[in-house]
């Protein structure tokens, strides 16, 4: 360990590589899926996010951030960086905090709806993108994301059973397809200081997947802040003039739920081995 914080030292060297003058490091007081992230304070106060992630999983992030870019989406600028034979993920820090955080702090109802008026109008934007122009990646479905992130920080015997899960929820038409966010929480939703929307972060959740789906997720955690996931629906609709699958919502809001209560149970027995 590093006698100077709370980092491992070869994380500690691997973030030095890229910003020699790193004041701070620490863990993100928000916790995410298990993946090894820092943030990090340079000697003149701006702050980098740094995720080590696994080669295949950097490119793809990488290449489908570029994508939402090009098309206007609110993401942070990923770059990529190797240190030995270790990946990284990094973008310099969205100004404000998770949306997560404002609400516990006591976000108003309306302001926390403005947010997703605002979250609406990217998601159309994704929508609106071809799947076919994409590139080449491992990991490009979002299926394959979640074998990937299941076996990484749950249960490798659990990963392809819930793969199978996503994929059969992502079963439909071929233009329902498209390059979403199907992460859409609170956690990953940053607002700034005033309580505006100021984009999404975490891009392993950035995948070709089922409009529906990627709907169904966000709705699902919408209706766990305490608001009627119907407001979400009504909203998308009436902003973009298409409808939604109102059934395949309700049972990938069910089957999320459940899958949610499944994942803590293999978690909780792997860490009891």
């Amino acid at each position: 360990m590093n006698k100077n914080s709370n980092v491992p030292t070869y994380y500690f060297q691997a973030i030095r590589s890229i910003i020699p003058y790193a004041m701070k490091i620490e863990r993100p007081r928000v916790p995410g899926n298990g993946h090894c992230t820092f943030i990090v304070q340079d000697n003149e106060n701006n702050k980098y996010m740094f995720k080590f992630n696994d080669f295949d999983m950097v490119f793809k992030n990488i290449q489908f951030n570029k994508v939402l870019r090009k098309n206007g989406i609110s993401v942070p600028n990923l770059e990529q960086h190797v240190y030995k034979a270790a990946w990284m993920e990094t973008y310099q820090m969205i100004r404000g905090r998770t949306l997560y955080e404002s609400v516990k702090d006591g976000l108003p109802s309306n302001i926390v709806r403005n947010v997703y008026h605002d979250i609406i109008e990217d998601f159309i934007k994704m929508s609106q993108i071809d799947v076919r122009e994409l590139p080449k990646t491992e990991f490009a479905e979002i299926h394959q994301v979640t074998q990937h992130d299941v076996a990484m920080n749950t249960s490798k015997l659990a990963a392809p059973l819930f793969a199978g899960a996503v994929r059969v929820m992502n079963h439909g038409k071929k233009d329902g397809l498209g390059l979403y966010h199907c992460g859409i929480t609170p956690k990953n939703i940053i607002v700034t200081p005033d309580g505006k929307y100021a984009g999404l972060i975490d891009m392993d959740d950035v995948a070709i997947s089922n409009k529906n789906y990627a709907f169904g997720v966000m709705a699902t955690q919408y209706e766990r802040l305490g608001y009627n996931p119907n407001e979400l629906i009504d909203m998308y609709e009436s902003i973009s003039g298409e409808g939604l699958d109102h059934k395949h919502l309700e049972r990938i809001g069910k089957i999320n739920e459940f899958g949610r209560w499944a994942m803590w149970k293999a978690g909780l027995r792997q860490n009891q081995k």
